[in-house]
């Protein structure tokens, strides 16, 4: 099965237990794939609250990856249930951010050795799948 990360379309993959609470806020809806759900509710009454879901995907579980509008011949951005149905896909994820066009992604992007956007930016993080080295995790942010 297939979880794709699509350029067009944040990424929020959370691996282990435990995160943000409890394991009962976790519902597994497949081996390695959880979906949870965590109250916003907040002190700040300036700030409406609300549900955050969250997927958690065990990548060693999942195969991940990175569909973009150009690559895949997609002429505009689609939502994620569009990418979902016309690919075949179990989930889509936001891959990052993307220009006025909704096609371009902002940042830096390389997708199996080609290089799809060679624009840099100041946000200080990065995701990365599919290392050389097969030691290495399979998926994995990196806090530049």
């Amino acid at each position: 099965m297939r979880i794709s990360l699509v350029a067009g379309l944040l990424v929020l993959l959370l691996t282990g237990s435990g995160v943000l609470g409890a394991d009962e806020i976790w519902q597994e809806l497949e081996p390695g794939l959880d979906l949870g759900r965590f109250d916003t509710q907040t002190q700040d009454v300036t700030v409406e609250a609300a549900d955050l879901v969250v997927l958690r995907v065990d990548p060693a579980a999942w195969d991940l990856k990175v569909l973009t509008c150009p690559e895949q011949k997609v002429e505009r951005g689609l939502e994620a249930w569009d990418w979902c149905r016309r690919f075949g896909l179990v989930a889509a994820i936001n891959a990052g951010m993307y220009q006025a066009d909704h096609r371009t992604h902002v940042g830096y992007c390389k997708i199996d050795g080609q290089v799809v956007n060679p624009g840099t930016n100041d946000y200080l993080s990065a995701a990365a799948m599919d290392p050389v080295d097969p030691a290495d995790p399979v998926f994995r942010i990196f806090d530049l």
